[in-house]
């Protein structure tokens, strides 16, 4: 079991440098996500349509793929107390750190894209999540 960010199941669904990494990866694991995961991919999904990177209807086939990579949501509340403590503490935006408290209270990797995070939380004793690149060697 891992957790996966936004960044890594967006990258999943639209064509990225490491959309194989991230299918394979999901592919292969049983992932979970707090619930939030869905607003933020509608978000990029919309953000990408207005950076005239992907069509609308590109956003639409990935909107309707999202739930069936099967990524188990987890309802965000459940973590928000714990989620507001590491976003404070890591002067970090909290919605991020939904992600990293699901990884600590499940005990199991996180695996991100978002490298400003990774430095954040190896740079403190905040944090006990194991958190890991998507793909580390590409810059």
């Amino acid at each position: 079991m891992i957790v996966v960010d936004a960044s890594v199941v967006i990258t999943c669904l639209l064509p990225e440098a490491e959309s194989d990494a991230a299918r394979m990866l999901i592919a292969a694991e049983f992932c979970v996500a707090p619930d939030l995961l869905v607003s933020e991919c509608v978000n990029a999904f919309w953000k990408n349509v207005q950076l005239g990177r992907i069509l609308r209807s590109e956003a639409e086939t990935a909107l309707m793929t999202l739930p069936h990579l099967g990524v188990e949501l987890v309802p965000s509340q459940d973590m928000a107390d714990r989620a507001m403590a590491l976003a404070i503490d890591l002067k970090h935006p909290a919605y991020d750190c939904f992600y990293l408290a699901l990884a600590e209270s499940r005990r199991v990797p996180l695996i991100t894209q978002d490298r400003t995070l990774l430095r954040k939380v190896k740079a403190s004793s905040v944090s006990t999540a194991d958190l890991r690149l998507l793909a580390p060697n590409i810059a």
